[in-house]
């Protein structure tokens, strides 16, 4: 399915809905479904965690007016709760991940200049991101 490429991006939990600028682009991370150490007697040893891949894809939000500045907050700490609730994240391709959440317990916001404000997240995102 084609998708349409759009200059916002979504997120939405189902009943609120945060529509801001697209994001500068990015890399994304994929995570080790391993844990792996040295124990006291400098034996290495690794076990898996999960079968499931996690991508970890950080998102730099650019020339984000004051009023989206604002709904982004209040998604952030009011509907996701920081990383506790997942959510759907469209993307400006079109692409929608779903069960998305917030990998920090806060934001990074930086005042660019009188009324246009930068956010830094990162996204946990369980599908391959196209």
């Amino acid at each position: 399915m084609a998708h349409t490429k759009q200059s916002y991006v979504e997120m939405t939990d189902g009943s609120t809905i945060l529509r801001v600028n697209g994001p500068a682009p990015s890399n994304y991370e994929l995570l080790a479904r391993t844990v792996t150490g040295r124990s006291s007697n400098h034996i290495i040893y690794s076990y898996q965690l999960t079968a499931k891949k996690t991508r970890i894809w950080p998102l730099r939000f650019l020339d984000l007016t004051l009023s989206m500045k604002t709904d982004f907050v209040d998604f952030f700490v009011d509907t996701a709760v920081g990383p506790i609730n997942t959510f759907d994240y469209t993307h400006t391709d079109g692409t929608t991940y779903e069960n998305t959440r917030f990998v920090n317990d806060s934001l990074k916001i930086q005042r660019t200049e009188p009324g246009i404000f930068t956010i830094e997240v990162e996204l946990e995102v369980a599908e391959a991101i196209t």
